[in-house]
């Protein structure tokens, strides 16, 4: 076993740059054929030369179609907090909408064999943030009530129509909208 990277997410995240089967196929001649699949630095080249890193390519940072950086603090909020110290915090935590959202490119559209990310039908989609690049089920819960909370209605309505989209594509709900948690 191989660990290239320091997340075991790493890989499975990243883009391919040719069609799986085209893939396949130079794995086949150029590493099985010449027994090098326990050949650690031939293996990482392979994957250098036929994965985009790093991983996270298929997605762009965006801000949430409603989000207001022209104020501190929705006024929902500043009534809720009298605290001054907690509406600074509270401010912070708002402005993290920013770095959360990401809006899934183009080419998952198009493309989408060469790619786990599974689209949906609004690209932009509020994350967990950290190594997670992707809706989740159960964090959805939790980034549902702070948009709520933060008159983001859009925002939410977009996260729910995502969410129903999966189950009614996958007859389930997914645990994040990657193809390696179909099972899941």
């Amino acid at each position: 076993e191989f660990d290239f990277f320091n997340d075991s997410k790493y890989f499975v995240d990243m883009e391919m740059m040719s069609d799986p089967s085209l893939i396949l196929e130079q794995w086949n001649t150029n590493i099985v054929a010449r027994n090098l699949s326990t050949d650690k630095q031939s293996v990482f080249n392979f994957v250098m030369s036929h994965f985009q890193h790093p991983a996270g390519t298929d997605l762009s940072s965006c801000v949430p179609i409603d989000f207001d950086d022209s104020i501190d603090l929705p006024m929902t909020l500043r009534h809720r907090i009298n605290d001054v110290k907690l509406q600074r915090f509270a401010s912070q935590v708002y402005h993290l909408w920013q770095f959360l959202c990401k809006r899934i490119n183009d080419e998952v559209y198009t493309q989408p064999q060469r790619h786990s990310l599974l689209s949906l039908p609004h690209s932009q989609m509020i994350v967990a943030g950290g190594r997670f690049r992707e809706l989740y089920y159960w964090d959805s819960y939790f980034i549902l009530q702070g948009l709520l909370v933060s008159n983001m209605s859009i925002s939410a309505k977009q996260t729910i129509d995502n969410l129903m989209h999966l189950t009614r594509t996958y007859g389930h709900m997914l645990n994040g909208n990657r193809i390696y948690y179909q099972n899941r």
